[in-house]
């Protein structure tokens, strides 16, 4: 995944916010895999479930926890 290219970022004015892991990228996007130099945190790559669903959003697994027991059934 990438911030730059047409339409997107330049390596020189991105500023630390853009760079910064956010709390929405969360299960879906790695928060240590970044190339370091000019490019941290513009270059980002999936987490380990995540996917990019048919709309082109990216997608984590989740499960839900009913009075503190995780429900199996979806």
């Amino acid at each position: 995944l990438s911030a730059l290219g047409p339409g997107g970022l330049s390596r020189d004015r991105a500023g630390y916010e853009v760079r910064d892991v956010h709390a929405s990228h969360y299960g879906r996007i790695c928060p240590i895999e970044t190339p370091e130099g000019p490019n941290i945190g513009l270059i980002s790559t999936l987490a380990s479930y995540a996917k990019i669903n048919q709309y082109g959003f990216i997608e984590t697994p989740y499960r839900k926890v009913n009075n503190c027991v995780i429900d199996e059934h979806d």
